[in-house]
C-alpha cells in the first residue's frame, strides 16, 4: 500500500478548484495569507495535511476567496 503524503501542483490546484495556471498566479497572495509553502527540499510538493488544514481553517476577512465548493471537496478527499 502506498500512502501519498504530498500534493503536486496539479493536486493543489484541483483541491482549490483552480486551474494550475490560476493557482500559480494566485500563489504569492495565497502564501501571504498563510497558505503553506512547498515541503522543504521538494520543489512544487505540498503537505496534504497542511493544505487541507489551510482550506478548512476559519476564514479571515483578508484571505483571498476560494471557490465555494473547495472546502467540501478537500474535506471529503482527506477522509
Amino acid at each position: 500500500m502506498i500512502v501519498k503524503l504530498v500534493f503536486e501542483l496539479d493536486d493543489v490546484a484541483a483541491a482549490l478548484k483552480l486551474s494550475p495556471e490560476e493557482f500559480s498566479r494566485r500563489r504569492p497572495l495565497l502564501e501571504a495569507h498563510g497558505f503553506p509553502r512547498p515541503v522543504a527540499g521538494l520543489d512544487d510538493r505540498w503537505s496534504i495535511i497542511e493544505v487541507v488544514r489551510w482550506v478548512n481553517r476559519e476564514p479571515d476577512n483578508f484571505a483571498p476567496p476560494l471557490p465555494a465548493s473547495a472546502r467540501r471537496v478537500v474535506s471529503r478527499s482527506a477522509q
